[in-house]
């Protein structure tokens, strides 16, 4: 259920960020769902943006963006967060990574990216095939070097321990480049 307080869970992510030195901002995942939108309208969500942008920590304002999404109306609401992560959720979707990410550039225009990079096909259910996953984070690595995007998120959940073939790239990745000036 979403909270009763008119701007959401604002004031806990402030709570939070000041007992801790690593809170630099929140994200919400999974708001652009019709409850969501009708309970934070832009003028709720700039309310939002400018409690967290002007509390003590200048916390920044982040929403999660899924490629499901890039054909709704939703650029008026993209227009209050600080920064947007963008995801594809099926892996078949990789096979065009260009063209989404491009239509994601769009939408988020003026705004800071990241890309989102799942280790497993939750959609589907499956494991992620180690060739897509290269793909998603050849071209991620790419974008991120050109100063497109400020960063790569990668998601494991529950799986990042498990001996799956992305899980084993991505470690003997960050083995080899994680201290790569970019």
């Amino acid at each position: 259920p979403l909270p009763d307080s008119p701007l959401g869970w604002t004031e806990d992510v402030i709570d939070i960020a000041n007992k801790s030195q690593n809170i630099t901002g929140g994200m919400v995942d999974d708001f652009f769902s019709p409850e969501r939108l009708e309970k934070y309208p832009p003028v709720v969500l700039k309310q939002m943006q400018q409690k967290l942008n002007n509390s003590q920590k200048n916390l920044d304002f982040w929403a999660v963006l899924y490629k499901s999404q890039l054909e709704e109306d939703v650029a008026g609401h993209l227009d209050c967060f600080d920064g947007v992560s963008f995801w594809l959720w099926e892996q078949e979707l990789i096979d065009d990574v260009e063209k989404h990410v491009q239509r994601f550039f769009e939408l988020a225009k003026g705004k800071r990216k990241m890309l989102g990079i799942y280790l497993y096909d939750y959609a589907s259910e499956k494991v992620m095939e180690l060739s897509r996953f290269k793909r998603h984070l050849d071209y991620a690595v790419e974008l991120l070097k050109a100063g497109e995007i400020e960063g790569i998120i990668f998601c494991s959940g529950c799986i990042g321990d498990m001996d799956l073939q992305a899980n084993k790239y991505l470690k003997e990745y960050i083995a080899l480049h994680g201290n790569d000036e970019i």
